[in-house]
């Protein structure tokens, strides 16, 4: 810990800073900023209890500030003549000027110690770089060795470089099928199919999980007043079973209607998945029908209404075989109700819509 010196940093707004160690005289004070000395009385001076520095001018942000003692070797503070008076104050100033001097040396010592210790680290710095530059030497001289072994005569597009057996040359790079590979049986790739382990092979299949979602404008029909209708769904979603593996199928339909109430009435509205498979015909696998009675007239009630329908198929679905799902809707009303199916009732809304889903099961 140094004895007769103290370091601040300043921030272009402080002006005062701790001096930190005792002194004798303000003459005996060293102030330097940024490494400059500056002069006591015009650029610094110590505030009334001797115990600061204060500037003129404050340092600028980042500046670098050293108070240190420089205290006077050449001049006693006290000179002892014959028959002088002893007092306490005089003997302690004799020894103080004494004791800061050494404190001083003590510093200087210690200051010269950190630049020795400094030249040593530069020193190990400057041998670690010969060192690295050595590795480098050798390391460019291997790689000069390895580029020797290269004759690249005339490479084109495509080209690779490969091991002749005595060194590496341009030429063709090898090719090879899927099928190349012994563990893979490629029998019926499909478009969106995938490779799956079945425990001893790599084979092609299509991915479990896979999803079709549909929700695509139908051309629906209005129903108003008795009787009711029918949608004719023109948008199916297919999917293929691949000829190996166990999988199941999952449908999910919604309709959505909006239907206007304007009389004492009924009203049903059902949701219907209908399927075929392969070359048979469409027909339902399952039914969702939402109802409504309305027992007094009640003007322009509107009830915006989405109905689900969901269907499982219940056994493992046929390898190789085709599996077509369509939504399709019956409305059935009393006088007195408006149903619209066209998309929630605007041009712009949602849309029916069906989603299928192959699912490879164990």
């Amino acid at each position: 810990m140094p004895f007769a010196h103290t370091e601040h940093v300043g921030d272009g707004a402080d002006t005062t800073f701790s001096i930190g160690f005792p002194y004798l005289q303000k003459a005996f004070l060293i102030v330097e900023v940024d490494a400059l000395e500056l002069d006591l009385g015009v650029d610094w001076d110590v505030d009334g209890g001797g115990t600061n520095v204060v500037f003129d001018v404050a340092p600028a942000n980042g500046a670098e500030i050293m108070i240190r003692r420089e205290t006077d070797r050449d001049t006693k503070i006290v000179d002892w003549t014959s028959g002088a008076r002893i007092t306490e104050r005089n003997l302690d100033r004799a020894d103080d000027q004494l004791f800061h001097i050494l404190q001083e040396i003590d510093d200087d010592i210690g200051g010269a110690e950190e630049n020795a210790n400094s030249a040593e680290l530069d020193a190990a710095a400057a041998a670690s770089s010969a060192a690295s530059a050595t590795a480098s030497a050798a390391a460019a001289a291997a790689s000069a060795a390895m580029i020797g072994t290269f004759n690249l005569t005339g490479p084109t597009t495509g080209d690779a470089i490969v091991w002749s057996g005595t060194e590496w040359v341009d030429g063709e790079p090898g090719t090879m099928e899927l099928d190349d590979l012994t563990d893979v049986v490629i029998t019926a790739p499909a478009t969106g199919a995938v490779l799956t382990y079945d425990g001893a092979n790599w084979i092609d299949a299509a991915p479990a999980g896979v999803t079709d979602l549909v929700a695509a404008a139908i051309s629906l029909v209005n129903t108003a007043g008795t009787g009711g209708g029918s949608v004719g769904a023109d948008t199916t979603v297919s999917v293929v079973v691949p000829a190996t593996g166990n999988y199941r199928i999952s449908v999910r339909g919604t309709v959505y209607a909006q239907i206007e109430q304007n009389n004492a009435g009924d009203i049903n509205i059902a949701a219907i998945i209908e399927e075929k498979k392969d070359a048979g015909a469409f027909g339902a696998v399952r039914t969702n029908t939402w109802r409504e009675r309305a027992n007094a007239a009640t003007a322009q009630l509107i009830h915006n209404k989405a109905i689900e329908v969901n269907y499982d198929l219940l056994t493992l679905a046929t390898n190789g075989s085709t599996y077509q799902y369509r939504i399709n809707t019956s409305v059935g009303t009393s006088a007195g109700w408006t149903a619209a199916l066209d998309s929630d009732g605007s041009a712009t809304g949602r849309a029916h819509s069906i989603g299928v889903e192959l699912i490879q099961v164990a």
